[in-house]
């Protein structure tokens, strides 16, 4: 199942609007609850990464080599550490972020 309809299925996140990139993505979602002990975006990282990891292993995809990290717990590394994560205080900031996400991909990059 895709990571974020199982977050949303099992009521641990509202999602409000997203845009996947070719080098990053852009979330907007309320956390409703802990997975557990873990936060949700902990187990979206996790899940998303194993599945990027898995599937560069099985076709030799040669980029692999790209997320090679020298770290006592993994051997690649998919997401950055620290994102960028901004608390929403209004319904205009949520709009204006909205807006960001889905006319960002339109700017000549």
């Amino acid at each position: 199942m895709l990571p974020l309809l199982w977050l949303v299925q099992n009521e641990l996140v509202k999602l409000y609007g997203y845009i996947i990139m070719p080098n990053h993505i852009h979330l907007l979602w309320e956390q409703l609850k802990m997975n557990g002990k873990k936060f949700p975006k902990n187990g979206f990282e996790k899940f998303t990464a194993k599945t990027f990891i898995d599937n560069m292993k099985a076709s030799n995809n040669p980029a692999l080599k790209n997320y090679a990290v020298t770290a006592v717990d993994r051997k690649h590394n998919i997401w950055l550490r620290d994102p960028l994560a901004i608390q929403i205080l209004n319904k205009e900031m949520a709009a204006q972020k909205l807006d960001y996400m889905h006319l960002n991909p339109m700017q000549p990059h």
